[in-house]
């Protein structure tokens, strides 16, 4: 996975504070309503590109045996602090080689398997998930497909450590990338300091060409979730390894 600066250093506090806290505990209630229904005796759990930990800390509270990966030395640094019961790896999920059929459900949650840099090394980790996954196993990924944009905007304010920081990402479609580009402005007793953060392009993924990755890699399609988070573009799949 290419190497984003908002998940090293100071910006990784500055990350975890993006997203309210409620998303978390909100979308997980969907993801364990979905657990439950298609794999119920479902114990261990791994979650590729963890982040700060966020959902390994929903898993492990409702019982899971749960490990996060993350490519992220900083962010896990944060995730360990988070939740004490849960293991983690520094690895990027391109290489994960975890045991064969050690894991009920496998999950990569928020726009993080766009990351991956191309389609083929999207269905190679899809084969690793599959090997890693015991018989009827669930793979959940979650992710937005945008249309196409010439320049879109985000804005976003936050205020930590007594500094107020207002970021704005640049979007621009280029081919089969979203490319991205933050200015972030600083703001501490009347002073200003402008930043530019590098961001990793994110890779272009719609609803058809995602079924296509995963029956190629011989996954069946339980479920597709369209707006799961808020907006029709953000879509949750969850798929099942064929087995016994």
């Amino acid at each position: 996975m290419a190497k984003d600066e908002l998940y090293t250093g100071f910006w990784v506090d500055f990350y975890d504070k993006l997203f309210p806290a409620y998303i978390y505990p909100k979308t997980f209630k969907i993801i364990h309503k979905l657990i439950k229904k298609h794999n119920p005796n479902a114990k261990n759990v791994l979650e590729l590109a963890c982040g700060t930990g966020r959902y390994v800390e929903q898993f492990a509270k409702a019982g899971f045996i749960v490990k996060g990966i993350d490519s992220s030395q900083d962010v896990l640094k944060k995730a360990k602090k988070r939740i004490k019961k849960a293991k983690f790896e520094l690895k990027d999920m391109q290489n994960i080689k975890e045991k064969s059929e050690s894991y009920d459900v496998v999950v990569c949650l928020f726009e993080s398997f766009r990351y991956i840099k191309n389609y083929l090394n999207c269905e190679k980790v899809m084969n690793n998930v599959w090997k890693a996954l015991k018989p009827k196993g669930l793979f959940i990924v979650d992710f937005g497909h945008w249309p196409p944009t010439k320049e879109t905007k985000i804005h976003n304010k936050v205020k930590m450590n007594g500094l107020t920081i207002v970021k704005d990402e640049i979007i621009r479609t280029k081919g089969i990338y979203d490319t991205r580009f933050d200015m972030v402005k600083i703001y501490k007793k009347g002073k200003i300091e402008t930043k530019e953060i590098k961001r990793s392009p994110l890779l272009r993924i719609s609803k058809n060409k995602m079924k296509e990755m995963l029956l190629k890699t011989k996954f069946k399609i339980l479920e597709i979730i369209v707006s799961f988070r808020g907006h029709p573009q953000s879509m949750l799949f969850v798929a099942q390894k064929k087995g016994k």
